[in-house]
């Protein structure tokens, strides 16, 4: 995928509070689609002689991206103490793929009716469930975050305490349900910052439940349980930032020099 892009975003800092959005733009990009589809047919008639099929597209097509926004507060009651709340939304079900070629993403390459007629085919179709854009089951979602952090003030040393909490949901409707599935987590997260380096790192733990299979019988009536599972994703990520000296130091004299220009008095 290939595109222009446009991210605007505000911030009002105050002493107390500090309000913040942002909005992603949607976009149409390029998409270059590579599809391979391979048929293995059993024919009885013919001593279990198995033809096999093998289809593949190549096409360039046109991806729309939707639009997101999202709003946040925060709020620090007292010095060393900060608690924020955000929420955003995001529009999937305008998510389409565009110029789709017949026969590509599971759709029929020359589709006709009962009398022998020609069925106009749909080029527009949802990037999730491949569905016509007009007919997708694709949902809109939306995510609230809530975290805190304490800074622990030493004389020669910062240690922040993080811990946050997060829901979110696919935009893929899950079997035996109309919605995706809720996804559910948590944050823990600390670090050292001291005069020079700065060390942080954090732990994420996100959960989400939902059917996976279905047994039918002849008549199509389930039979026994659905089948569900439960998936869980621990991630941890580290970062180490360096800070360089004071206006002498040359390293940062050649980096100001590169990024900002020569300094003027």
């Amino acid at each position: 995928m290939r595109a222009f892009s446009l991210n605007l975003g505000f911030l009002l800092k105050y002493p107390r509070i500090s309000v913040g959005g942002v909005a992603r733009l949607p976009f149409a990009s390029n998409y270059d689609l590579s599809e391979g589809d391979v048929t293995n047919l059993l024919i009885p008639d013919a001593l279990g002689k198995t033809t096999r099929t093998v289809e593949e597209f190549t096409v360039k097509s046109q991806l729309r991206w939707p639009r997101r926004h999202g709003i946040g507060v925060a709020v620090r009651p007292f010095k060393g103490l900060t608690v924020a709340l955000d929420y955003s939304r995001s529009q999937w079900s305008r998510a389409v793929i565009t110029e789709v070629p017949g026969g590509a993403l599971l759709t029929d390459p020359d589709p006709i009716d009962g009398a022998g007629a020609p069925i106009p085919t749909f080029t527009n179709l949802n990037f999730f469930d491949l569905e016509p854009a007009s007919q997708t089951e694709t949902r809109d979602t939306s995510d609230w975050r809530g975290g805190a952090e304490y800074l622990i003030v030493r004389k020669k040393v910062v240690i922040p305490l993080r811990a946050g909490v997060f829901r979110d949901r696919s935009p893929v409707t899950d079997l035996g349900s109309d919605q995706g599935r809720q996804i559910k987590g948590f944050t823990l997260g600390s670090g050292l910052n001291l005069k020079h380096v700065v060390f942080d790192v954090t732990f994420e733990r996100r959960e989400n439940q939902g059917e996976v299979g279905l047994r039918l019988d002849a008549s199509g009536d389930p039979i026994g349980e659905v089948a569900r599972e439960t998936v869980m994703e621990n991630r941890v990520v580290a970062s180490l930032i360096f800070r360089f000296g004071g206006d002498d130091d040359p390293v940062k004299r050649a980096l100001r020099f590169l990024f900002v220009g020569r300094k003027t008095e």
